[in-house]
């Protein structure tokens, strides 16, 4: 038995791309291909399962399928077709389809179910960056508009998942004055709605006096259990903010 998650409200036919609600997204057990398309044509969609039904990647607990987005129409259904032959897959038209320029989505089958974001992440990655898809669609909180037809569907060949290389991270050297506690308090600890900002603001500065570099903070942020949704362009926002204010103290100091 296989999932994928739909959203309870039905699409509305006038405003297809209506952006649906984080919450209410339900598993659905499907047995066949032919059910998974059929609910990807009629429902906003993901592959991945979600805890509380709440669409979140804090909240990713499990994918059976991956799904990749190509609409910059330098690839052709035709072409897709023949790189999934033999594979068990998907292929469904977007809404902005059109016969010059074609957009689509591949949904594949995976070999065994992903339970760690992360792998999902990977896995999309590692097949958008081989094909040419959109790479912005690999975090595996995403979701789907309805698609307009389905061209292609086969069973066969189930996909091979792509675990990512650990990350090391080097130890930090505190500096003069430099409170670790700081950081151990704010990793370990849940940020709500209201404090997100002001602790990634505290958490960027504190690790930045601490020779941190940017990409390393913003690791460290996505390791923390954060309520809500708190998007990547607020964090890096957040971070920069903080690193700022780290180099002027430094700086002062």
């Amino acid at each position: 038995m296989r999932f994928i998650s739909y959203h309870i409200r039905k699409v509305n036919k006038d405003q297809p791309k209506t952006v649906p609600s984080p919450i209410s997204w339900n598993a659905c057990a499907v047995r066949t291909l032919g059910e998974v398309a059929r609910l990807i044509c009629e429902r906003n969609w993901s592959p991945g399962i979600f805890k509380h039904q709440y669409r979140k990647q804090a909240n990713f607990m499990s994918a059976d399928f991956v799904a990749l987005d190509f609409d910059s129409g330098e690839m052709t259904i035709e072409e897709a077709k023949s790189i999934w032959e033999g594979c068990s897959h998907i292929i469904g038209t977007t809404s902005s389809h059109t016969p010059e320029k074609h957009k689509f989505r591949v949904v594949l089958t995976l070999e065994k179910r992903i339970t760690k974001s992360e792998d999902y992440k990977a896995t999309v990655a590692a097949i958008s960056k081989q094909y040419g898809a959109d790479t912005s669609v690999a975090d595996s909180s995403r979701f789907f508009f309805t698609c307009r037809e389905i061209v292609s569907i086969s069973s066969g060949d189930l996909q091979e998942i792509v675990v990512p290389k650990p990350k090391t991270y080097r130890t930090l050297k505190p500096q003069p004055g430099f409170v670790s506690t700081t950081i151990m308090a704010l990793t370990t600890s849940t940020w709500v709605s209201g404090s997100r900002d002001k602790n990634c603001f505290i958490l960027a500065k504190e690790m930045a006096k601490a020779g941190a570099e940017a990409g390393e903070i913003f690791d460290m942020v996505q390791r923390v259990n954060i309520e809500g949704d708190f998007s990547e362009s607020e964090m890096w926002k957040c971070i920069y903010s903080g690193i700022k204010s780290a180099r002027a103290e430094v700086g002062n100091g």
